[in-house]
C-alpha cells in the first residue's frame, strides 16, 4: 500500500467489472525497485485501458475536478458508480468508487475514503450501444 506500489486504481477497476484484483494489469508488477515503479506509474492507466478495451469492451473516461453535476443528479433510479481520485487522510493520492454522491467502497482497510474528489473516472462501453444488444 501507498506510493508506488499501491494497487487502488486496480483494486477499483476490478471491483467495478467484477474481476479478481490478480487479473488486473499492472505495470509496476515487474519490478520491486521503488525508483523503477514510480517511473511505470504513468503506465497504469494506458495499460488498464488496453486491458478494459479487450477483455470488457470498455473504455476510461476521466477528468479532472468534481464529477460534473449532470452525471449525479439523473433522472434514473440506476445507481452511478465512478472512480473518484483525490487526497487521503494519509497523504497520499488515492482512488475509491462512489455510488452516485457517496462512498461505496474504498479499497484501503481503513475505510476512510477520500478528503475530496480531486479527479473522476467512469467506464463506458466502446463503439455505438446497438451493437451491443
Amino acid at each position: 500500500m501507498g506510493s508506488p506500489f499501491g494497487n487502488c486504481l486496480e483494486a477499483a477497476v476490478a471491483t467495478l467489472v467484477g474481476a479478481n484484483i490478480g487479473d488486473v494489469p499492472d505495470p509496476r508488477t515487474r519490478t520491486r525497485n521503488p525508483d523503477m515503479a514510480q517511473r511505470l506509474i504513468p503506465l497504469r492507466r494506458p495499460m488498464l485501458s488496453s486491458w478494459l478495451a479487450t477483455k470488457y469492451g470498455l473504455t476510461m473516461v476521466s477528468d479532472e475536478g468534481p464529477a460534473p453535476p449532470g452525471v449525479l443528479l439523473r433522472n434514473t433510479d440506476t445507481p452511478l458508480y465512478w472512480i473518484a481520485s483525490g487526497p487521503s487522510n494519509r497523504g497520499l493520492g488515492h482512488a475509491v468508487i462512489y455510488e452516485n454522491d457517496h462512498l461505496f467502497f474504498d479499497p484501503h482497510p481503513s475505510g476512510d475514503g477520500i478528503e475530496e474528489v480531486v479527479a473522476w473516472t467512469v467506464l463506458v462501453p466502446l463503439g455505438p450501444l446497438w451493437e451491443r444488444v
